[in-house]
């Protein structure tokens, strides 16, 4: 059986990224074609598609042609079914990571509306929130999920907790 090449441009429209994407790939070391022509023009398999969508996938997630790179190494052993594990919970951190992102914002925007906080403030809670994310994972290691329930309110409605912030940063203010 005869195995099927794209070129560059067949390929690179497959897996939706630009010629000039695919050839800095090859040159970097983190996509190398299958094959070459008789003229040394790049070729690429079906097989080269499981390849370049984990690359697709690590740099949306952030991380750095070296790390791919070395990671592609790492899980070359790895099968299909394994690395689609690993790249969904990745994705999912990624997920959880925005939408902590997310909340911060509409919480300090609430906060934004109030008169009565200033804006150095304001920056003083956008820190202590992105920084409640770590503190948060080192508890959970540490605590009980009873004690964690406790610490960060989560028995009270979003308002409720809102509110106790409120009225905390208004105290902090008047200090």
């Amino acid at each position: 059986m005869t195995e099927t090449y794209f070129t560059v441009k067949q390929f690179a429209n497959m897996i939706g990224i630009t010629e000039r994407t695919l050839q800095y790939y090859d040159r970097k070391g983190v996509l190398k074609p299958t094959s070459y022509t008789d003229h040394g023009h790049r070729l690429y398999t079906h097989e080269d598609i499981f390849t370049a969508q984990k690359i697709i996938t690590f740099k949306y997630l952030g991380f750095s042609l070296k790390e791919i790179k070395a990671h592609l190494y790492e899980s070359a052993a790895k099968n299909m079914q394994e690395t689609l594990k690993e790249q969904k919970k990745l994705l999912e951190e990624k997920r959880d990571h925005l939408i902590h992102v997310i909340r911060t914002i509409s919480r300090v925007e609430k906060m934004a509306d109030m008169s009565e906080i200033n804006k150095d403030l304001l920056l003083a809670i956008i820190h202590a929130t992105q920084a409640e994310e770590d503190v948060e994972q080192w508890l959970a290691n540490h605590l009980s999920p009873s004690s964690m329930e406790k610490i960060f309110i989560r028995h009270l409605s979003e308002e409720e907790r809102f509110d106790i912030e409120r009225k905390v940063m208004v105290y902090v203010h008047h200090l």
